[in-house]
């Protein structure tokens, strides 16, 4: 029962999250969170950013994290956690930076939403885009860039997390902002948060300070 996470007997908080933010900052909240509320168990709802609103709005979960763009409406009360550059991956030496240009000029593996960022962009300078591949998730996108059939562009944070675990990709920050990401906390203002969520909302805004 949700509603028992008021209470220090326990209860249940019950969380969206995309998959690339479940493997990076909740892992980071999660770790003080279980510290200070060892009796509220914790449900993990992962999926794309639509599946997740979804899960908030038939109240499933109480909070999603989330990267932007996403489709925003006055029902939602955000807070920005932090902001992340794109990194741009490949199993071929790049410099330290790469502009829209370059990286358009490389076969790339993108997700559809990072595809999508990236085609507005391509049809406002008039470079054309080169995406054969496209997929859901980020990881996937790493796994084939590893293969070396292209290159791929992701989080700054998300790069940060594969890399503790043995990358192998060189990389490359990708210049300008147009494509930069925040990651946010996100409820519905209309429902009243337990104890736990507003714990948890705590923890997170120390996490995403730091």
């Amino acid at each position: 029962d949700a509603h028992r996470a008021d209470t220090d007997e326990g209860g249940t908080l019950n969380i969206a999250v995309t998959p690339s933010l479940a493997t990076g900052v909740l892992r980071d909240i999660l770790k003080v969170f279980r510290v200070r509320y060892p009796s509220v168990a914790v449900r993990i709802y992962e999926g794309a950013t639509p599946s997740l609103l979804s899960r908030i709005e038939d109240g499933t979960c109480e909070i999603a994290l989330v990267r932007t763009p996403f489709t925003r409406s006055q029902a939602y009360e955000t807070i920005v956690l932090y902001n992340d550059k794109m990194v741009v991956l490949s199993r071929e030496k790049l410099p330290s930076t790469v502009g829209y240009e370059e990286l358009f000029s490389m076969p790339l593996i993108l997700t559809h939403r990072y595809a999508a960022m990236l085609g507005r962009i391509s049809e406002r300078t008039g470079v054309p885009l080169s995406a054969p591949i496209q997929c859901d998730e980020i990881a996937t996108c790493i796994a084939l860039a590893e293969t070396g059939l292209g290159s791929t562009v992701i989080p700054h944070s998300t790069f940060v997390n594969h890399r503790r675990h043995g990358m192998t990709l060189h990389h490359a920050l990708l210049t300008g902002d147009e494509c930069d990401t925040e990651c946010e906390l996100l409820r519905l203002r209309s429902v009243g948060m337990t104890t736990a969520a507003r714990s948890f909302c705590d923890i997170a805004k120390e996490v995403g300070s730091k």
